[in-house]
């Protein structure tokens, strides 16, 4: 129950607020028509966040776990 209450909390409140402060931060750092490496893309939500404030910049996303459905393209990383 208490799970439940804190992945609501989280999902609901701390997650949203966390991709869009970062991909606020990351966004004004980069270059024009920067070529971005997203390692670790999850669901791609950081990236598509960025490329929405970014439309100049390039994506690619890759991960060990490549997750069924992803905001973008996301190659599976092998190490």
């Amino acid at each position: 129950m208490i799970n439940q209450a804190l992945d609501l909390v989280h999902g609901g409140f701390i997650f949203g607020r966390r991709v869009k402060v970062l991909s606020e931060a990351l966004a004004r750092q980069m270059p024009p028509g920067a070529k971005i490496l997203d390692v670790g893309a999850g669901d791609g939500n950081m990236g598509t966040s960025i490329q929405k404030l970014r439309p100049d910049v390039t994506l690619e996303g890759i991960d060990v776990y490549v997750r069924p459905k992803t905001a973008y393209f996301v190659k599976e990383f092998d190490g």
